[in-house]
């Protein structure tokens, strides 16, 4: 921010929180990020205009622009977009909340296809701004320059400088086991695609390859069977269950696992290092057994559920033919991909 105008820009660090009513007291022209090579740093650069914008409002009518100059790696530009949250939390919180009432929340990052950004009186916005590749780049300080331009201005309204320092040591390999429930029944609601047609395992791979490539993310949740999350007692999620399933009048198992391996190699072509499977019964006290699909007499049944307790024998016997072939199976994964698992680390499984 500079002087008294309406408008304002500076530079804050990526773990702000920056809502639209976020006051401009910090008015920090410079940012200092110092890493280690084959990081992937980031910063904020903050903007917005008071409600009045009487000063600034011819030059920054539309919006602005800016341009980033000297960089020593890629650089990718990102809006940091609202998301609306209306139960925030319940009404015992401690003083660790941001924010305690329901509003928007800044959270979802979206590409920028042009440098211009329109300003919206009253609010306070950001972008994502992160140096891709630092791997490459040679020890040292590098001045990195954010320029912001008004309508039709060929000199800067401001000029905002990250220094990025860059230390002689390359980033150790990860040795933090980290998973996030990664849910695949969901980007098949969410773009309304059958569960594993090839559009639904292209979107997968796009969000796994995020995961694992820029999000320190090594373990992932690998749906043998549609998991038993976050449901109410009696719901459940859209099928989505890696492992076909087929039982003989004997009553005995077989168990296809070929998209089970496509889904390991998915994953280690895209830094994932550690399976884990979703929980062998129910959330809300392990009562009943997961919705588990089994074909029958040529026709898919929901063979188990919540209508199946968690000590019925049927599931009990399912689980003894199940887990040592699953066993088994990773056993022969291992075997199958020896490079990848010496040069990864590579657990087929997590339990």
């Amino acid at each position: 921010m500079t002087g008294n105008k309406e408008a304002y820009f500076y530079l804050a660090s990526s773990l702000e929180k920056i809502f639209p009513d976020t006051d401009c007291v910090k008015k920090n022209d410079q940012h200092t990020i110092s890493i280690f090579k084959g990081e992937l740093p980031a910063f904020l650069l903050v903007y917005g205009s008071s409600s009045n914008y009487d000063g600034d409002r011819k030059r920054f009518a539309e919006g602005f622009t800016y341009e980033i100059k000297g960089s020593p790696s890629p650089v990718r530009v990102r809006d940091v977009e609202l998301v609306p949250s209306a139960f925030p939390c319940y009404e015992q919180t401690d003083e660790w909340y941001l924010k305690s009432q329901p509003g928007l929340f800044p959270d979802l990052l979206c590409p920028r296809e042009t440098n211009f950004v329109r300003l919206i009186p009253g609010q306070t916005r950001s972008l994502w701004i992160d140096f891709l590749d630092t791997s490459a780049i040679v020890p040292g300080t590098y001045q990195v320059d954010i320029l912001i331009y008004g309508k039709d201005e060929k000199e800067p309204y401001q000029i905002l400088t990250v220094n990025l320092n860059v230390l002689d040591k390359v980033l150790s390999e990860q040795t933090l086991i980290h998973t996030e429930w990664f849910h695949a029944d969901c980007l098949a609601d969410y773009y309304h695609i059958p569960v594993f047609s090839e559009k639904h395992w292209e979107i997968m791979e796009a969000q796994i390859a995020l995961a694992g490539k820029e999000l320190g993310i090594n373990m992932l949740l690998t749906p043998i069977f549609t998991p038993p999350l976050d449901t109410a007692v009696g719901g459940e999620r859209t099928t989505v269950q890696l492992i076909d399933i087929v039982q003989d009048a004997d009553g005995s198992y077989k168990f296809d696992w070929s998209r089970l391996k496509r889904w390991c190699d998915l994953c280690l072509r895209n830094g994932i290092k550690y399976l884990e499977i979703p929980h062998l019964f129910t959330q809300w006290g392990a009562k009943a057994a997961p919705k588990i699909v089994v074909t029958v007499d040529g026709k898919n049944v929901k063979k188990f559920g919540w209508h199946t307790p968690a000590l019925d024998s049927s599931y009990q016997s399912f689980l003894k033919q199940f887990l040592p072939e699953l066993q088994s199976q990773s056993g022969k994964y291992e075997r199958q991909s020896p490079s990848l698992v010496d040069q990864r680390k590579v657990h087929p499984y997590h339990p």
